[in-house]
């Protein structure tokens, strides 16, 4: 269940951050933490961490940010991330 967690948390963040990206480089951390069950809530945010412009493409920047954590109704941490 972890990766549709990740996935879904991802998801909610492209209306913020990654809408206007034209990819998404890597992922530096992923942490399952707990399980998620049937009928649990989701909750994600994300904060970016630091910008800076490209050096090769000056119409274009780089983001580092991180999803802190997706957290299930029983309010446990069930995953984060850094990308």
């Amino acid at each position: 269940m972890g990766n549709l967690v990740y996935s879904l948390a991802l998801g909610m963040s492209v209306a913020d951050i990654s809408g206007k990206a034209i990819a998404n480089l890597e992922v530096e951390s992923l942490k399952h933490e707990n399980p998620t069950f049937h009928g649990d809530t989701i909750y994600a945010e994300t904060t970016v961490l630091d910008k800076r412009e490209s050096s090769s493409k000056p119409d274009r920047g780089i983001i580092t940010s991180r999803r802190a954590p997706s957290i299930s109704e029983a309010s446990a941490s069930v995953s984060s991330s850094a990308a």
